[in-house]
């Protein structure tokens, strides 16, 4: 599909983009140090440390309707720093500054002129608290609210996980892992008409990789029963904590990296 046209899409979960990355990142913007490499059906992030590698959608996407991103990801963390995964819709975008940027070494957010008033939906896993248990919760960042949820057990793995994204018509945020909604932010009454998709991270140490992946213009099927749900609402899923040891940033890693390339979604 020509990413030129991602933005004019009919509304009510439409299919916008399928991403197998067999072509590599042609419909992308790779960044970062080292970059992001595609080979075999997985996209696997870089990140030296010091900058986050990734990719973003070259098309803006339209989020009045409210837009969705579900992807495979298998994130083993085995070190408290230097290895995460950032999956964001970002509003307010300076789309220019953000053609000249070198897309080399710095934070997207921290381009100069790329953000006047940055607006996010995203997840972080795990979140940039680099404690000692880090891979036991996700790092949900919204317009008006962010907070750290538990993580299930499946992500924790170091396995593939299915992850969806949602940035709603009113500005909420939601993610569901594995056909599961986990949270889903209060309303942020504003509605956003051109929004940045933009997948990164580091990965020192581990391998972050990103399977199949699809963008789709309005709301998941995951979070129908809160569609029209106006009130404040934030909604953890029950702790699925394993009581799994401490990271204790071994050289070797404490996570077997995943078995083979993602596997088809259900």
């Amino acid at each position: 599909m020509d990413t030129a046209t991602l933005a004019g899409q009919p509304s009510r979960a439409s299919t916008l983009l399928i991403e197998h990355w067999a072509d590599g990142m042609a419909r992308w913007r790779p960044f970062g140090d080292p970059r992001p490499a595609a080979a075999d059906s997985v996209l696997t992030l870089g990140g030296n440390g010091r900058y986050h590698s990734g990719v973003y959608l070259a098309a803006p996407l339209d989020g009045t309707r409210g837009v969705n991103v579900r992807a495979r990801i298998a994130a083993p963390i085995s070190s408290r720093q230097w290895q995460y995964i950032a999956i964001e819709f970002s509003a307010n975008v300076n789309f220019e500054a953000l053609r000249k940027w070198s897309h080399e070494r710095a934070y997207l957010w921290g381009i100069p002129g790329i953000a006047g008033d940055w607006e996010s939906c995203a997840l972080y896993y795990p979140p940039p608290t680099e404690s000692s248990t880090a891979r036991d919760s996700i790092g949900l960042v919204s317009l008006r609210h962010s907070t750290e949820i538990p993580a299930p057990a499946s992500l924790q793995s170091g396995q593939w996980a299915d992850v969806v994204l949602q940035l709603f018509p009113d500005g909420r945020c939601g993610v569901a892992i594995d056909s599961r909604v986990i949270a889903v932010t209060r309303p942020a009454n504003e509605r956003l008409s051109s929004v940045l998709l933009s997948i990164f991270g580091n990965s020192v140490g581990t391998r972050i990789q990103v399977g199949e992946l699809q963008v789709s213009q309005g709301v998941a099927a995951e979070f129908d029963t809160v569609v029209g749900t106006r009130r404040d609402q934030i909604r953890p899923m029950p702790s699925s904590r394993t009581g799994r040891a401490p990271i204790t940033d071994s050289p070797a890693g404490t996570l077997p990296p995943p078995r083979g390339p993602p596997p088809p979604r259900r």
